[in-house]
């Protein structure tokens, strides 16, 4: 295991050998793989362009994610920009999986802010105990899907590799990998529209979406994919979040996050 993992990390570090000087470099931090109980993603549909998303937001960046059971990620989306402010977290695809989810789900409309656990609506975001409630019971779910993740950063460009095993054929052939890049302490001071004269802080938003990736039906998945870091990112602030969802309801199986760079303490 030692020396698979020594020739993963350089082959992660080799992408950046072309450059003359490597000055921007953080700590490789150590894979991470899925335990047998499944993770719940917690995926928040917002905008800046929405007077009633503030409070979704503040309270997202209190979900406690140090036990790793609860995985939140941002999606901005674009819909709201028309009336006065356009959100520069926002993109169309954000939008577009918002409705694909809906769709999934059997609703016809979308709104913000709105609160998925594991695929399933959630309208109940602002209650403390409803929410504790549905996450000790997703939690209670077992998931047969094995899902591994190792990341490494150098001179702008992020190598991300995940492995994944299923043990049952039907979730096998129902599959399919997404992988979102996150960014924590983001902050806008909002001049139009809705919320204008208002200092938004937001966390956990997605910067990049990569998927859905198409799984084969049989063994391990092994997916290698690189992502172009812009220089005004902060990678220090940074999460690769991965996770696996059925394409028939959307349902999310398993998903895993680690940071871009390894903290200093560990």
């Amino acid at each position: 295991m030692r020396m698979e993992y020594l020739r993963w990390l350089v082959a992660m570090v080799s992408i950046a050998l072309a450059a003359p000087v490597f000055a921007s470099v953080c700590e490789i931090p150590l894979p991470i793989n899925s335990s047998k109980t499944r993770a719940v993603l917690a995926e928040l549909y917002t905008s800046e362009g929405c007077n009633s998303c503030p409070p979704a937001d503040k309270w997202f960046s209190t979900v406690d994610t140090t036990d790793k059971t609860i995985i939140p990620i941002a999606f901005h989306v674009d819909y709201w920009d028309y009336i006065g402010w356009k959100d520069r977290f926002a993109k169309p695809d954000f939008s577009v999986r918002q409705r694909e989810m809906a769709s999934l789900a059997g609703k016809r409309s979308v709104y913000t802010p709105q609160l998925l656990l594991n695929g399933r609506d959630t309208s109940y975001w602002h209650d403390a105990k409803r929410i504790s409630a549905s996450r000790i019971e997703a939690q209670r779910e077992q998931s047969n899907i094995e899902l591994g993740l190792r990341v490494a950063f150098r001179e702008g460009v992020l190598a991300i590799e995940t492995d994944t095993t299923f043990e049952s054929p039907v979730d096998r052939k129902e599959s399919v990998l997404f992988v979102a890049v996150t960014e924590n302490s983001l902050a806008t001071d909002v001049k139009a529209g809705e919320n204008r004269g208002v200092s938004l802080r937001h966390d956990h938003v997605v910067r990049e979406l990569i998927g859905p990736i198409s799984l084969r039906a049989e063994g391990k998945n092994r997916i290698l994919r690189n992502a172009i870091i812009p220089a005004d990112w902060k990678v220090t602030n940074m999460n690769v979040v991965a996770f696996v969802q059925s394409t028939k309801k959307g349902v999310v199986g398993q998903a895993v996050s680690t940071p871009v760079c390894r903290s200093s303490g560990g």
